[in-house]
């Protein structure tokens, strides 16, 4: 364990980011009493410190649900300031008791999606012959690199077999629903993180009641294409620059599509970047997802000022995330965004004022409604693509 501390307290270096603390020593915080510990004076004391300060939060939230055993529904905007400030919920025990109750209370989406009944809820045998059966088992066999390293094959094999009859149960909900490519990613994290029952259970609030049910009812240019356009109107109002930069080569957000769609689970690298990004997100206004999108954009500022300035360049720049993001202040980068610049306004005056005097790019639309639901993981992988490749993609679409 002291080495393992060592390790951390390693002077950063400017090719070696002081973040790729963050997710250590939220994995470490989890199961480490320091108090308890005898550690050597040459560990760097802001590694000590932030650990602490994860072991005290814990600590602080266990001693808050226990108290409040039986009512934290009546406690939920206590609830959304764990999941949002530093750290978030610290770890999946504490995950598994909140993040059902912030299902249940998601901040109010107005969907623009049609007015579909429900259905009854189909069977088993319904469900394997349900027209999205089949491409979703193929999705879902796709998940390998998604799971944490230590898991055991047996169980992962187990968890695989209990997400396709998940998900096609959910969206069989409504006639109207569609799958699409990239939403097993989602509810694998949910599944990982809270098991079977608690994943089904905060996967209907989602889609019933979440930005989900937009993406599952409405075309992708109908859907998520309009959230996507936000990321521009934040940015011509904070960083006019970055926002002329792509407006100038006609870049279109389809670099970030996968962003909202999957709540960043298929674009981070790690298991816990993923859940910290869950926990605000479903604290959250719906829309932080697009906030959080924007302040990944600005934290990249140097990189795109310095990157050739033609489309194909920028795309592959923005499609891949870098491994080490600070995601801690990326998402409170993304919830002062959200303050400077209310979601109503934003899909308001905001946004009519950026399309009377920087009308879209003309190429965002026919891309996105190009792109089949079913093969958007083409448009995942265009990020890591030659610029070539990139060009010839764009240009088929």
């Amino acid at each position: 364990y002291r080495a393992f501390l060592m390790s951390l307290s390693e002077p950063c270096s400017p090719n070696k980011s002081c973040d790729l603390i963050d997710d250590k020593w939220l994995a470490v915080s989890s199961c480490v009493e320091l108090s308890d510990q005898k550690v050597d004076e040459r560990t760097d004391a802001l590694v000590i410190a932030r650990l602490s300060s994860a072991v005290r939060k814990k600590r602080a939230i266990e001693i808050f649900l226990a108290e409040n055993e039986g009512t934290l529904d009546d406690h939920v905007e206590n609830l959304r300031t764990f999941a949002r400030s530093t750290g978030g919920l610290i770890d999946d025990d504490i995950r598994r008791i909140v993040w059902p109750v912030l299902a249940r209370h998601l901040y109010k989406y107005e969907h623009e999606g049609s007015g579909e009944q429900e259905i009854d809820e189909l069977t088993d045998e319904d469900l394997n012959t349900h027209k999205e059966w089949n491409q979703v088992q193929l999705d879902v066999h796709r998940t390998l690199a998604r799971f944490p390293p230590n898991i055991e094959k047996d169980e992962r094999d187990d968890l695989q077999n209990q997400l396709t009859p998940l998900i096609v149960k959910l969206i069989s909900a409504r006639r109207d629903f569609n799958y699409y490519q990239g939403l097993h990613d989602v509810f694998l994290t949910l599944l990982l993180v809270v098991g079977q029952d608690s994943a089904e259970d905060i996967g209907r609030h989602l889609i019933r009641e979440g930005v989900f049910h937009d993406y599952l009812a409405m075309s992708l240019d109908q859907g998520v294409c309009k959230q996507l356009e936000l990321i521009y109107v934040i940015l011509s109002r904070v960083d006019p620059a970055i926002e002329a930069i792509f407006r100038e080569v006609q870049l279109g957000p389809i670099f970030a599509l996968s962003w909202p769609l999957t709540w960043f689970s298929h674009s981070l690298h790690s298991y816990n970047q993923i859940v910290r990004v869950f926990d605000s997100f479903v604290a959250s206004d719906p829309l932080l997802p697009i906030y959080f999108s924007a302040a990944c954009i600005l934290y990249r500022r140097s990189e795109i000022m310095t990157t050739e300035r033609e489309m194909p360049f920028l795309h592959k720049l923005l499609g891949t995330l870098p491994k080490n993001l600070p995601i801690d202040s990326l998402v409170s980068d993304a919830l002062y965004l959200a303050k400077l610049i209310p979601p109503l306004l934003l899909k308001g005056k905001y946004l009519t004022a950026y399309r009377e005097t920087a009308p879209p790019t003309s190429n965002i639309a026919p891309v996105v409604s190009s792109i089949s639901r079913y093969a958007i993981q083409a448009v995942f992988v265009a990020g890591a693509m030659s610029a070539a490749a990139v060009t010839y993609f764009l240009s088929r679409s």
